[in-house]
């Protein structure tokens, strides 16, 4: 909320774009590395995690020339970006893990009964198509 109300003067529509894109594209990446674990059929995959790699890690590269005239530095839409993905991952750790324990609630029962409902039917091979 700090940003939206006490943003930087200046360029402030091309930080809050900036400040977005970086967590975006690292969710991105996660995103396809999530898919190349479950399926590594497709090459394509790893082209685009190392585009979002790219993506990622670019920002944090000093622009060839110095200060582009910017009131802010390079680096800071990034390390927003990061910094409000790493702060969303202590409420995750509490809901997923620490809460779960100490209810003894399973926040991922939901895979094993998908997996109980992918089981073959007894005798269902013997059904044929007309």
């Amino acid at each position: 909320m700090i940003y939206l109300l006490a943003p930087p003067p200046g360029k402030v529509f091309d930080l809050l774009v900036d400040f977005v894109q970086w967590s975006t594209w690292l969710f991105y990446g996660l995103t396809a590395v999530g898919a190349i674990i479950l399926r590594r059929s497709h090459p394509l995959n790893g082209l685009f995690i190392l585009f979002c790699a790219f993506i990622t890690v670019m920002p944090f590269v000093p622009p060839e020339g110095g200060d582009s005239g910017d009131p802010y530095p390079y680096y800071l839409s990034p390390l927003l970006g990061a910094l409000t993905t790493l702060a969303g991952v202590v409420p995750w750790y509490f809901r997923m893990f620490w809460w779960a324990d100490k209810t003894e609630q399973d926040y991922t029962q939901w895979v094993n009964d998908e997996e109980e409902a992918e089981k073959p039917v007894p005798g269902a091979e013997q059904i044929t198509h007309v």
